[in-house]
């Protein structure tokens, strides 16, 4: 698959510091580049692909180096190791949970996000742990392929909560689930999708929390078919939630499917 991708992150308008980081199928940027605010493009057509989203928690410092941690062990993720590519990322998952989760040792506790889209041909597998989320826009339709590992989400799973009442619940952004939980709490992450048959045209947004709690889910779909050019709407996400607050640390990626 030929792929044009584009990322940018901002630290919004009221946190100190920016602690989300991003895999663009190669590139990452160094905690002082995120606290910065970034925009990188790439363009690949190698049959393995790999683009990530990863929001730090743990407050300051500490979540900014686990979001780097995790996106600087992502270029050795190989699809094709030993397993099924399925199992080759949940095990890649698990490790990277366990190193993360003992390098905060003696430490502040600290975690990340992730959310993930790894391509292998004409296919891809939609990865997360957390609540960072992945769209994709496919035939005319939008949609959301995670479901968030929140406290309010469990909450809506049980019946105990409606939908519309999470935007405001008080545990809508506890996290069930994060990359640096104790492995044997975390034994079952990640969330993985089945195989996406992929094809000329999709789109896939993914993107920390920052956007999805500033920017209405309808806005973020009219953004991406205003235009083709993915560092252009990247940047038009991202403004939005500034526009809105920014409240929050924003990162916002597009993955465009140009042709095979």
């Amino acid at each position: 698959m030929r792929i044009k991708a584009a990322c940018r992150t901002h630290k919004g308008l009221v946190r100190e510091n920016n602690e989300d980081n991003f895999y663009l199928n190669g590139v990452f940027l160094s905690t002082e580049q995120a606290y910065g605010g970034w925009l990188a493009n790439t363009e690949s057509n190698s049959k393995q692909q790999v683009y990530a989203v990863c929001d730090g928690m743990g407050g300051l410092s500490c979540g900014a180096e686990a979001a780097f941690f995790v996106v600087s062990r992502l270029k050795d993720l190989n699809l094709k190791w030993r397993f099924s590519i399925t199992e080759s990322i949940r095990k890649f998952i698990q490790s990277t949970n366990k190193s993360c989760f003992y390098m905060n040792q003696g430490n502040f506790l600290s975690g990340c996000t992730i959310a993930m889209v790894c391509v292998w041909g004409q296919r891809a597998w939609v990865v997360h742990v957390g609540d960072s989320r992945v769209y994709l826009l496919n035939n005319s339709v939008f949609e959301k392929l995670t479901i968030d590992h929140t406290q309010a989400q469990w909450y809506i799973d049980q019946g105990i909560m409606a939908t519309k009442d999470a935007s405001l619940h008080p545990e809508r952004h506890v996290l069930r689930q994060y990359i640096g939980m104790e492995p044997e709490v975390n034994a079952r992450i990640p969330s993985i999708t089945k195989p996406i048959s992929i094809k000329k045209g999709d789109i896939f947004l993914i993107c920390s929390d920052g956007l999805t709690d500033m920017v209405p889910e309808i806005e973020l779909d009219e953004m991406i078919r205003t235009t083709e050019n993915c560092s252009h709407n990247c940047r038009k996400m991202v403004d939005r939630a500034l526009d809105y607050g920014g409240c929050d640390n924003v990162t916002a990626m597009l993955i465009k499917v140009e042709g095979l």
